[in-house]
């Protein structure tokens, strides 16, 4: 179980998820009040597939719900975007 953590954290962190901005137990928190399996099958299918465009909407607590509630804890210039996380990969 810590392993399968420890490789989400990671993925979190390669797509800029977690960055000076969000700790690792602010992304744990709200990653456990979505639907953490459609987060973290979100986030593998945008590492894994550059034109990946199968995201939830935010009313299904996915990835999209996540970043807004991390968002608030953001200054604005360093907002997450679904263009922000994917732009590493076009």
């Amino acid at each position: 179980m810590i392993w399968i953590e420890s490789k989400n954290m990671m993925l979190a962190e390669d797509l800029g998820l977690i960055d000076d901005s969000t700790s690792h137990e602010e992304f744990y928190f709200w990653k456990h009040r979505a639907n953490k399996h459609l987060v973290i099958h979100e986030m593998a299918s945008i590492y894994e597939e550059p034109n990946f465009s199968g995201l939830s909407p935010t009313s299904s607590k996915g990835l999209r719900w996540m970043m807004k509630k991390l968002n608030k804890g953001r200054p604005s210039e360093q907002q997450l975007s679904i263009e922000k996380i994917m732009s590493p990969y076009f």
